[in-house]
């Protein structure tokens, strides 16, 4: 008996590989949900520090500005990881040598 699903194309290591990347790219998402709680938390802090006029004023404003500052990278960070997973998974699906492949020649 053949099985329908099983294709020439995908050889056990590509389907590892491919799994590990679309994985990564769920763990990505999964961690993004925990540095936006910590944003928040972060945020809140210093901006109630920067409300009550501390002594450490410009202090404050740097750590007010590099919180901002991370979490706009980490956006940009995800935004573009789930792009390329897009690109990957369904819109190069079917191209030679798998998604990895067409990932790797797409970016040159």
């Amino acid at each position: 008996m053949s099985n329908v699903l099983y294709d020439s194309q995908f050889q056990p290591p590509k389907v590892y590989v491919e799994g590990t990347w679309l994985y990564g790219a769920i763990f990505t998402g999964v961690f993004y949900g925990i540095v936006v709680v910590l944003y928040v938390m972060c945020t809140r802090s210093t901006w109630s520090r920067l409300r009550s006029n501390d002594n450490c004023l410009k202090k404050n404003w740097f750590f007010f500005v590099y919180v901002n500052f991370l979490f706009a990278l980490s956006t940009l960070y995800v935004a573009s990881n789930s792009q390329i997973t897009q690109l990957g998974f369904i819109n190069h699906r079917d191209y030679p040598g798998g998604e990895s492949f067409a990932n790797n020649h797409s970016s040159k």
